[in-house]
């Protein structure tokens, strides 16, 4: 099921003010795993995986000095 980023962050502002993440999930009906991905993710209103977002960026940076490499290549 997806949430809305509004649902997302009534939830995380509820944990942030010191609610428990299992009474969060029972006063939204958010499984505690779904919580603790928001909790985990890199920008847990757009739900970013954080390992996700840094293995694209090495990914990336991997590739671009593969360019480069084969491009000073004689």
């Amino acid at each position: 099921m997806r949430y809305s980023q509004d649902g997302r962050k009534r939830v995380l502002d509820f944990i942030a003010a010191g609610g428990s993440k299992a009474e969060a999930s029972r006063r939204f009906g958010v499984s505690r795993r779904c919580i603790y991905n928001w909790l985990d993710a890199a920008n847990p209103l757009t739900y970013e995986n954080r390992d996700l977002v840094i293995l694209i960026g090495l990914i990336q940076k991997h590739s671009q000095h593969m360019s480069k490499r084969f491009q000073t290549a004689p």
